[in-house]
């Protein structure tokens, strides 16, 4: 077997990771993963296939040694926010080739379909954006802020109702639409840190990813 096809193993440390030691994933990177125990902290073990390209492709989506540039693995406390069926994520648009949107996906749905809130938070903005978002909502969850794009239309009965411009997890807050700079009815959705930077969907509930991030096409499925 080729040098350049021999499974390199990774030890990552992260400070807290809400899984149990021994939990087995798998994610469009990695090959097989199991959460270890090192009694100072939470570490997860996973071994990746390829040439030199895919192990670098790994290390920069971690960063480069650098926490503060580092996406983590998003807590599963986040959902898909779209029920029912298994649908197919892209990741190809031009749109996406940035910081801010690069691992943003995009889920082709019918006009009308409804949109859920990801995780429970305040309602910053509902309307129309001019940079080419057309019907857009912002939420704030902690430090996360998280964008649902192109709407027909929002829900005003989540928007206006006590406690007021806040959505719970879960809860109705939109339409899916083709508003602003879209060529199909589709919801764009994407989460950016304090920096304004775009923060990896992977550890999210319903989302599998395969060909993630930009520009993956397709990218992934949400299934929720």
């Amino acid at each position: 077997m080729p040098k350049s096809h021999l499974k390199k193993t990774i030890i990552i440390l992260l400070v807290s990771l809400p899984v149990l030691a021994g939990t087995l994933f798998y994610t469009s990177e990695l090959v097989a993963g199991r959460i270890v125990s090192t009694g100072k902290a939470d570490a997860y073990e996973y071994s990746i296939r390829g040439d030199s390209n895919s192990s670098s492709k790994q290390d920069n989506q971690f960063g480069n040694g650098k926490s503060a540039n580092r996406p983590r693995l998003l807590s599963s406390s986040w959902r898909v926010p779209l029920n029912g069926g298994v649908w197919t994520a892209t990741c190809s648009s031009a749109a996406h080739n940035n910081n801010r949107s690069r691992y943003a996906i995009d889920v082709g749905r019918p006009v009308g379909t409804s949109v859920y809130a990801s995780n429970s938070g305040s309602i910053v903005f509902a309307g129309w954006d001019t940079s080419g978002y057309g019907n857009l909502v912002k939420m704030t969850t902690g430090s996360y802020t998280h964008y649902y794009a192109h709407l027909s239309n929002f829900d005003y009965n989540t928007i206006l109702s006590y406690p007021y411009w806040y959505a719970y997890h879960s809860q109705r807050i939109g339409y899916v639409g083709n508003t602003g700079n879209s060529s199909g009815a589709h919801l764009h959705f994407e989460i950016r840190n304090s920096a304004n930077n775009g923060v990896s969907l992977i550890g999210m509930s319903g989302f599998t990813a395969t060909n993630y991030p930009y520009p993956g096409n397709p990218c992934g499925t949400v299934s929720y």
